[in-house]
């Protein structure tokens, strides 16, 4: 601790009638921990956010058009049977507009 977790929570694709799809929308759910301090765990969190927040360019294959921070929470999660510390997190939920990579064979 501190600690950084993620996961995708939803992805949706922008449908065209048209075309195949190429684009979508990632929402992204970032937890940031520590087991001490609730300062920490948003200090942590402040950081990912001033990276993630605003952010267009490419990462990897992904070309990312935008990518904002949608929702943020705090948490306390009690100490685990024999512990004595509680868990601090905060969360912040990401939009990710991007377009989808190309598939290899």
């Amino acid at each position: 601790m501190p600690a950084i977790r993620y996961e995708v929570v939803n992805y949706t694709p922008w449908t065209l009638l048209n075309a195949p799809m190429t684009d979508g929308q990632t929402r992204l759910q970032i937890d940031c921990y520590d087991k001490t301090s609730s300062i920490i765990a948003a200090t942590v969190a402040e950081a990912v956010r001033k990276s993630l927040h605003g952010f267009s360019g490419t990462l990897g294959s992904v070309r990312v058009y935008d990518c904002i921070m949608d929702n943020r929470y705090d948490r306390f999660a009690p100490p685990p049977p024999g512990g004595k510390h509680w868990r601090k997190r905060r969360t912040m939920d990401f939009l990710i507009s991007h377009k989808d990579p190309t598939p290899t064979p």
